[in-house]
C-alpha cells in the first residue's frame, strides 16, 4: 500500500482474476461506509480521475466492507 491509498495487486500464481474483499477503515480502525473502491490497469496519480482510468468499482457497505474482482498487476484504489 502506498501513501496515496493505492494497493498494487501482485501474485506469482497463474490466476488471472482475483476476488478481493476487505474493509476500509480510518486511522483509528473505525469502518468507513460509502467509500468508493475501484480497479484500474494504470497507476493512479493524484488529482482528477478520468472515467477511462476505472475498470470496475464498488462502494463500501455500512461496515466498511467491499468485494470486487481484479486482475493480477492491476491497482486497487479507495477514494472518499
Amino acid at each position: 500500500i502506498s501513501a496515496n491509498n493505492t494497493i498494487t495487486i501482485r501474485e506469482a500464481a497463474t490466476v488471472q482474476e482475483l476476488e478481493i474483499s476487505g474493509t476500509v477503515t480510518d486511522e483509528n480502525g473505525v469502518p468507513l461506509p460509502g467509500i468508493t473502491v475501484y480497479v484500474s490497469s494504470r497507476e493512479p496519480a493524484s488529482g482528477k480521475i478520468s472515467s477511462d482510468f476505472i475498470i470496475r468499482g464498488t462502494s463500501t457497505d455500512f461496515d466498511g466492507k467491499f468485494t470486487l474482482k481484479a486482475e493480477v498487476g492491476y491497482y486497487l484504489v479507495a477514494s472518499g
